[in-house]
């Protein structure tokens, strides 16, 4: 598993599932179902995720999951997109083999439609394809939506352990935003003050840019995607569009 990998894996894991319901609704199943025979993208997707992860009520089936995944692409949903991408980026479970391009074809969809974990995994995709230059772009897109592991994969990127060139202010930037005041490891709070007494004064004033800059804005899609089922019910919930 590459450097930018390992990075990612920790946010990876807290939004690869919606939130869980505490009890199956019927009619939650049965909303989702109504608007998905309408063509309705994002309700298909939420009923791929209900058989994707056996919610609801609802046995975990891959095989109709990553039907319904495809079905909701077709729709235009961006987290369906992404979703089947997951399936050729290793979980397709013997459905589908691994397939490094196709997975970055649809989770590149995902990504420009501002979804943070889409962006870690293409930004993941670029960079073991040797492409950093956009890796970076995609993970500083990330790290903009507050993700943590970006912020830790860029001060280690920049380094320049990796395939990127190091780049002392950057580096020192991205491990201050990461690590702010709170207490870290002895370790880290010396090669962060090392860091700093070494910066020439470009390099030092680069860095300020960086962190003076530095604003967290999720986009709604991000938030959507972690909200799981609750977006499904606000789904379910709204009035059809004749009725607003």
């Amino acid at each position: 598993m590459s450097m930018i990998a390992k990075a990612l894996l920790p946010f990876a894991l807290l939004l690869a599932a919606p939130a869980l319901a505490e009890t199956p609704s019927p009619d939650l199943r049965a909303g989702l179902e109504t608007l998905a025979a309408e063509g309705n993208g994002e309700a298909i997707y939420h009923l791929a995720m209900l058989h994707h992860l056996g919610l609801e009520g609802i046995d975990k089936d891959p095989a109709k999951a990553l039907a319904l995944f495809r079905r909701a692409a077709t729709e235009g949903d961006p987290l369906g997109e992404y979703k089947l991408g997951c399936y050729y980026d290793g979980q397709g479970e013997g459905l589908v083999g691994d397939d490094a391009e196709e997975a970055l074809t649809h989770k590149l969809i995902a990504a420009e439609a501002g979804y943070a974990l889409a962006q870690h995994d293409v930004a993941k995709l670029y960079y073991e394809k040797g492409d950093t230059e956009e890796a970076l772009k995609w993970l500083l897109a990330s790290a903009r939506q507050g993700f943590r592991p970006s912020l830790q994969a860029l001060a280690s990127l920049y380094v320049g352990e990796g395939k990127v060139a190091a780049d002392p202010a950057s580096a020192f930037a991205y491990a201050t935003l990461l690590h702010g005041e709170a207490k870290v490891p002895v370790r880290i709070r010396k090669w962060l003050d090392d860091t700093r007494a070494g910066l020439t004064p470009e390099e030092s004033g680069r860095a300020e840019a960086i962190i003076s800059s530095w604003k967290i804005e999720p986009s709604p899609l991000t938030l959507k995607a972690a909200s799981g089922l609750d977006a499904a019910k606000e789904l379910v919930a709204a009035p059809p569009p004749s009725e607003q």
